[in-house]
Parts: C-alpha cells; sequence; structure tokens
C-alpha cells in the first residue's frame, strides 16, 4: 500500500493482505485482511514481531520521521526500535524484534505507521513493499504446577507436571 506523507503527525494502518503463508499463517481466521487486524483468540501469552519494508518516491530530498506501532486496543504498546527515520537512503526497513506480551481475549491488535515529513517543499509518499515484510502474533502455552497437560497414548493421559519434572 502506498500513502503521502504530510508535515503533520499522521497515523496509517498497515495492510498485511495475506493471512496464508508463513510467517503471516493465520490458521484460526483471527487476523481481517479487509481491517488488517488481529482479534486476539483467547487470554494468555503470545510473541509479537514485524518488519516492514519502505521505499520512498516524489520529493528525493525529504526527510521523514516516524515509526513502527503495535497498537492494541487503540493505544500503542510496542515500536520499531528505529523511531527517527531521514529518508535519505530510498528504502528502509522497519523492525519490531521478538516480544512476549499477555494480552486477554477479544483485544484487538494492529500496526502502523506514526509519520510526517520533516524537510521537503512536496510531500513525500511511502511505499510498503510487500515481499520479505511481515506480522507474526504465536500464543505460548502457558503450563504451571498441578495443570494437567494431555499427551498422546504412548503415555499415560493425564500427567501433572510435578510428576512429569524432577
Amino acid at each position: 500500500f502506498t500513502f503521502t506523507v504530510k508535515n503533520v503527525w499522521q497515523y496509517f494502518t498497515v495492510q498485511f493482505n495475506d493471512d496464508s503463508t508463513s510467517p503471516n499463517r493465520d490458521a484460526g481466521s483471527n487476523y481481517s485482511t479487509s481491517t488488517f487486524k488481529f482479534t486476539v483468540p483467547a487470554t494468555g501469552h503470545y510473541i509479537i514481531s514485524s518488519v516492514v519494508k519502505t521505499s520512498k518516491t516524489g520529493d528525493s530530498d525529504a526527510s521523514i520521521a516516524g515509526w513502527l506501532r503495535v497498537i492494541r486496543d487503540n493505544v500503542e504498546i510496542m515500536f520499531s526500535s528505529n523511531s527517527f527515520i531521514l529518508f535519505d537512503p530510498l528504502t528502509s526497513t522497519f523492525t519490531i524484534p521478538s516480544q512476549t506480551i499477555f494480552l486477554f481475549s477479544g483485544q484487538i491488535i494492529y500496526m502502523d505507521f506514526k509519520v510526517a515529513w520533516t524537510t521537503s517543499i512536496n510531500a513525500p509518499t511511502m511505499n510498503v513493499i510487500k515481499d520479505n515484510s511481515y506480522f507474526e502474533i504465536k500464543a505460548i502455552p502457558d503450563y504451571f504446577q498441578s495443570d494437567t497437560i494431555t499427551f498422546s497414548s504412548a503415555v499415560p493421559q493425564k500427567i501433572k507436571m510435578s510428576e512429569f519434572l524432577l
């Protein structure tokens, strides 16, 4: 997708429209390719990570300030490690390294860019490059002492973690 950057802070939802190929795979149909938002299916711990590659067209001298953000229920909870970008190169990569976060069932998660151009006569355009860009959310199973874990039929059907671990 493409958006024109103005000289005021703007927010653009990142449009990941592929939820069927790795690492964008969404087996539970929790990500909407029409709203570009993920609905948390179950309360628990999740790993979130993202890489978004961009290119700039238009005014080649334009500098753009901004960062990639993870939004939970309309509140920023994470942002890219490169939080201020001067687009001297025509392409840039924004990265949100893998982080574990506790989420509640029904919460809405999405990615957006917060951007503004800082020096330009004409507003530049940013393009998200689909190749090698992704947004990944994976559930992490939570097991605690005294929890019952079901294994295959080769071992007893129910075993407590305290019996399994030394």
